[in-house]
């Protein structure tokens, strides 16, 4: 029996955990060929994104952006805020590091309105807050940079994140706070 998208996309994440970028790619794109072919839209969505994240590994930030946004439309056809919101973060991540940060605002913004409203866990709101606060730093806000790492460093400390807790230390030491 053939895999299914999911099985195929969490295979493609432990390859690029493992540092094996050609097997990722290709368990991605047999993930989004499977998903097309059996009709599964919540896998098409999965499988865009794990593409997308390929992309960006691979500095193709315009197709990154692409394929996210293509995912995050899946998502909100859905009705699945919190992919939705993932989506929309890792958008804003890329958009910010193009340089684009009043388009990084608007992704931010509505990525964070479903978190609030959707919760979430510890973990995703520091990535959250992480992002927020590299955009701000970008945008020479270091007041609100500073007080999204205080609170980004919180979560990684709860969440036994020791590479987020010293990240934020660095930043808010660079920031003066």
């Amino acid at each position: 029996m053939p895999e299914d998208a999911a099985s195929l996309i969490e295979r493609s994440g432990e390859a690029r955990r493992n540092g094996d970028h050609p097997a990722a790619l290709r368990l991605a794109e047999q993930a989004l060929e499977t998903a097309r072919e059996s009709n599964d839209i919540d896998g098409l969505g999965s499988a865009l994104a794990q593409l997308a994240r390929l992309r960006r590994d691979e500095h193709e930030t315009d197709a990154a952006v692409k394929l996210y946004e293509e995912a995050a439309a899946i998502a909100r056809e859905q009705g699945d805020p919190l992919a939705l919101a993932h989506r929309l973060r890792h958008i804003g991540d890329i958009v910010t590091e193009q340089g684009d940060l009043a388009r990084a605002e608007r992704f931010y913004d509505e990525a964070g309105r479903l978190f609030e409203a959707h919760g979430t866990g510890q973990l995703v709101m520091a990535n959250f807050f992480r992002s927020k606060a590299l955009l701000r730093e970008r945008q020479g806000e270091n007041a609100a940079a500073a007080q999204l790492w205080t609170d980004a460093r919180e979560l990684y400390a709860a969440s036994g994140i020791d590479a987020g807790v010293m990240e934020s230390d660095r930043r808010l030491q660079r920031l003066g706070s």
